[in-house]
């Protein structure tokens, strides 16, 4: 199924509802991970819109918010070797444009910042529902579960687990980044056999959105790394993959 064809699947025919949930799910409440950042969660404010709910500047409806709100318990920034692109061209609650990706096999050097938060493999899961704009809990079939992660960490880093095989998802791909601390650093992206296509316009993908790139500058100044410009940095990666075309 390509995917415009997957994009086009009404969510509620292809996410029905189910009831209860699962030990493991109990399971994960104990289980931490660090969830990887590198777009508009690089700002803290906003990575807390999905686990208290609400929403920050710019958004024009509120995240549902996690089942379990408790704050990340702690955070981290790192610099790793990807590169962050632009997929999609819709309209969202930032109003029109594409959604950051990472790129785990670029073809030349690149370098994003990560902001890592760490929470329970439940939390995780929350935050993967939020964010592809589905309520929480994921259905069983869709959830990271214990034995995925258990799989994963066995993986080289860059390792991708599909959760979403096809339907009206932003992020159906869970990526494993290695461990940092003794624990897994997990994030999610586009199905790695798509990444070329949003690349080289063969897929529809449009530059941030105004709203959207407002919290993405903010979230890199959050950060505080020194020698880096918010404006540069995501210039940087629009550049190269727009042409040359420069955000104001």
């Amino acid at each position: 199924m390509s995917l415009n064809e997957r994009m086009s699947v009404k969510e509620n025919e292809r996410f029905p509802a189910l009831e209860g949930g699962s030990a493991d799910d109990g399971a994960q409440k104990d289980v931490f991970v660090w969830y990887a950042s590198y777009g508009s969660n690089l700002l803290e404010a906003r990575f807390n819109c999905y686990l208290f709910g609400g929403r920050v500047h710019g958004m024009s409806r509120d995240a549902h918010g996690a089942r379990d709100s408790t704050p990340a318990t702690e955070s981290a920034v790192l610099r790793m070797p990807y590169r962050v692109f632009f997929a999609y061209a819709r309209e969202s609650f930032w109003g029109f444009g594409g959604a950051a990706m990472l790129d785990l096999c670029p073809d030349g050097p690149h370098e994003a910042l990560i902001r890592m938060y760490k929470v329970t493999l439940q939390q995780f899961n929350d935050i993967v529902a939020q964010e592809n704009g589905l309520r929480s809990p994921l259905p069983v079939q869709h959830r990271l579960k214990c034995e995925d992660l258990a799989t994963l960490r066995r993986q080289e880093p860059g390792t991708v687990s599909i959760q979403f095989e096809e339907g009206p998802t932003y992020y159906p791909a869970v990526a494993y980044l290695g461990d940092y601390n003794g624990t897994p650093i997990l994030t999610f992206t586009c199905l790695p056999e798509d990444v070329p296509g949003f690349l080289n316009g063969e897929l529809p993908a449009a530059p941030p959105a105004y709203n959207y790139l407002n919290v993405l500058r903010k979230g890199v100044q959050e950060l505080g790394e020194g020698g880096i410009d918010p404006i540069e940095y995501w210039n940087y990666f629009v550049e190269s993959q727009f042409r040359q075309q420069t955000l104001n």
